[in-house]
């Protein structure tokens, strides 16, 4: 099977010629356990809706400004080069939360609208075939009738 030129040119996750690989896999947390440690957790960015505020408050995202994913890197980005001193693992931490929040968001958003799309689709679907039958059956009527007007006109000359 050929993978789209995106993909076959992005090399493999944890690949064995790599040095710093790990002996063992470490499990990743669940999104409940993640939960669980934000709410004892000192970080400023908690949810989504912090994320977006504490972007703006570093002056890394304007009130109505649209954010891609490549936005998102530069914030990443910026948050471990430009910061120093003491303010660089909480800054970092924040950044690295407000990303993953905005993109968990995002693929919430893009789940919401695959679903409602397939939903439309299967109504749509359905109402057209609905109409198909309703217009059958109008054109059946219509037909009906003028045999019926045709067969009286008939018989009024017969009579």
């Amino acid at each position: 099977m050929m993978l789209p030129a995106c993909q076959a040119s992005k090399p493999p996750l944890g690949r064995a010629d790599c040095p710093d690989t790990p002996l063992s896999l470490q499990q990743l947390s669940t999104r409940a356990d993640i939960n669980t440690l934000l709410i004892s957790d000192s970080s400023l960015v908690k949810s989504a809706s912090n994320a977006k505020c504490w972007l703006k408050t570093k002056g890394w995202a304007q009130p109505g400004e649209l954010y891609n994913h490549l936005k998102l890197v530069y914030v990443l980005m910026t948050a471990a080069t430009v910061t120093k001193g003491s303010h660089l693992e909480n800054n970092a931490k924040n950044a690295v939360l407000a990303v993953a929040f905005l993109m968990e968001s995002d693929i919430n958003d893009q789940k919401v609208e695959v679903i409602a799309n397939m939903v439309a689709t299967k109504v749509l679907d359905w109402v057209n075939s609905v109409v198909n039958h309703l217009a059958a059956s109008n054109k059946f009527t219509s037909a009906t009738s003028t045999a019926q007007a045709e067969t009286m006109l008939a018989l009024k000359d017969i009579l």
